[in-house]
């Protein structure tokens, strides 16, 4: 059985919880909206709000949508406003990361002038606490950049024994020569049992330094005699856990930035020129399913017993191919608005993944999801 095949068990506990057995949605062809000069809708005029009865929540994700690099979206903190008078449940759900959620929080507070609370936040690897039920006690190998900062969201998460490529260069300065390590200084607490997993949580600054030595732990069997071979090259024992999904992200230049799916693409293609055997991996963040089935649960847990529990979940997005397709993916209880603010700029809709609505920003797909809802 591979490896990942048990890593998912708590999808079947999501599943089982009350929104699993939210009423489904009209056809996107039934839903509210008209045709006009500012929007372009993907959908044709339907009688009224929505009647289906049950609560609902908004996901919204953060690059190209609320904002743009450092510069705020300026219908952006209005909407969240609105949102939080009405009372409305909302998460983010970016495929950011490498810091804490409530450094997140405090961020997105501070520059919306509207309230995040830690637990509205759901970055690329925040799903990845579940895996502490398997690997609490483990030794797990971190990958990405600003190590410190992941070194506190992995102690946050619950891991108690945690490495990261940067220790291990500082161990092992031959494993990568190209670059001196950050310090000369053997890090305190060095833990000396084998990497039971690997923990991809954001793109890495040094590339060839991470791709390199992830390679060298996944061909060693997670031991400490890093860069000698000891098992079969197209032996894969050491668990791989991805967050790392965009391949473009916006900001305020007009051309995308090539994002943290990139340094995925890259592990992955060298692992197989170099093994001759893909890469055995678990991937989050958007536009993975699970990702989404989070952001149903967490929706459902923050609104607690004081309100109607999620039923219906409207994602607001830019990009097609993770926004977009990952709330397609997700059910028909799920409602997809996609803005013209980040990625998808041009066009009606996108060809290969269309949004049930188009809309020019984060401001108007609050109003027309509220209008949804009898709001």
């Amino acid at each position: 059985m591979p490896f990942w095949a048990s890593t998912n068990r708590w999808l079947q506990t999501i599943s089982a919880t009350r929104f699993a057995q939210a009423p489904l949605l009209r056809p996107a062809s039934h839903l509210l909206g008209t045709n006009s000069t500012r929007h372009s809708y993907a959908s044709t005029p339907s009688d009224g709000p929505n009647q289906t009865g049950g609560g609902f929540g908004i996901v919204f994700d953060v690059d190209g949508v609320l904002l743009k690099g450092s510069t705020v979206v300026p219908s952006a903190g209005p909407a969240i406003r609105k949102l939080l008078a009405l009372q409305v449940p909302f998460v983010v759900l970016t495929n950011g990361g490498g810091m804490l959620e409530s450094a997140r929080s405090e961020l997105l507070s501070r520059k919306l002038d509207a309230e995040f609370k830690p637990s509205q936040i759901i970055q690329s690897h925040t799903p990845m606490r579940q895996l502490v039920e398997e690997h609490a006690e483990d030794n797990v190998l971190l990958v990405g950049k600003r190590y410190e900062n992941l070194k506190a969201v992995a102690a946050s998460y619950g891991f108690k024994k945690v490495t990261t490529v940067e220790d291990m260069h500082i161990h092992h300065p031959r494993l990568y020569p190209d670059i001196k390590p950050g310090s000369d200084e053997v890090p305190q607490g060095f833990p000396q049992e084998p990497v039971k997993a690997v923990l991809i949580m954001n793109d890495p600054t040094f590339w060839g330094r991470e791709v390199q030595v992830c390679i060298d732990v996944l061909r060693c069997n997670g031991s400490g005699d890093l860069g000698h071979q000891t098992v079969p090259a197209g032996t894969q024992h050491v668990k791989l856990y991805n967050s790392c999904s965009d391949l473009e992200y916006s900001t305020e230049l007009p051309v995308p930035r090539l994002g943290a799916g990139a340094f995925k693409e890259a592990l992955s293609t060298l692992f197989l020129k170099t093994t001759g055997h893909p890469l055995q991996q678990v991937e989050f963040g958007k536009p993975e399913v699970a990702s989404y089935k989070f952001a149903e649960m967490t929706l459902c847990q923050n609104v607690g017993e004081e309100g109607a529990l999620p039923e219906r979940f409207y994602m607001v997005g830019d990009n097609p191919k993770t926004d977009i397709r990952g709330a397609r993916a997700s059910g028909s209880h799920w409602t997809s608005v996609m803005t013209r603010t980040g990625m998808f700029v041009e066009g009606e809709n996108d060809g290969e993944h269309p949004a049930d609505m188009v809309v020019n920003d984060v401001g108007e797909a609050v109003d027309w999801i509220l209008a949804q809802e009898g709001l």
